[in-house]
């Protein structure tokens, strides 16, 4: 019959492993430790270290006050307001946001250095009825129509029974 195999595992002594390598630390990472204390030092120098010193201490106080200010109604609107300007930026493609860019410089980009002289009328109709004002007017009244629907009163719901 087999005979079992005794396996003795020698205690293991986690704190004895860490002291171990806290003595090899100093020979694996003089260059690093030197720089931690270098930077340590400027910090303390600046004044930087005392400031965080004096954060953590007040930390308490700190996320009460930053809680009673985002707890306002205007934070939270602003929030919001955020939130959805993120949306309507990434919901814009891009080629039509540089050509927005382009024409907004185009257009504005030296407006203040040369002050542009008056167009006769011809040349305001002319340029009101050329193909490239006439596809801008189309796109300004799509969206004209657009944010026309969006205001309409909204019907109130039916109450709850």
């Amino acid at each position: 019959m087999a005979q079992p195999i005794p396996l003795e595992v020698p205690p293991r002594d986690p704190r004895q492993e860490l002291i171990a390598r806290i003595e090899s630390a100093p020979a694996d990472y003089a260059a690093a430790l030197l720089e931690s204390c270098e930077l340590l030092e400027s910090l303390r120098q600046s004044g930087l270290l005392t400031l965080a010193k004096a954060a953590l201490d007040a930390r308490s106080t700190l996320v009460e006050t930053a809680a009673a200010a985002a707890n306002t109604t205007t934070a939270i609107r602003a929030t919001r307001n955020l939130l959805l300007l993120g949306q309507m930026l990434a919901s814009v493609d891009p080629v039509v946001l540089s050509g927005i860019a382009v024409a907004v410089a185009d257009t504005f980009g030296n407006a203040a250095s040369t002050p542009p002289d008056s167009p006769s009328f011809r040349s305001l109709i002319v340029n009101f009825f050329s193909h490239d004002s006439r596809r801008a007017l189309g796109l300004l009244s799509r969206f004209m129509r657009s944010l026309g629907h969006q205001l309409k009163p909204r019907t109130a719901a039916p109450p709850r029974s």
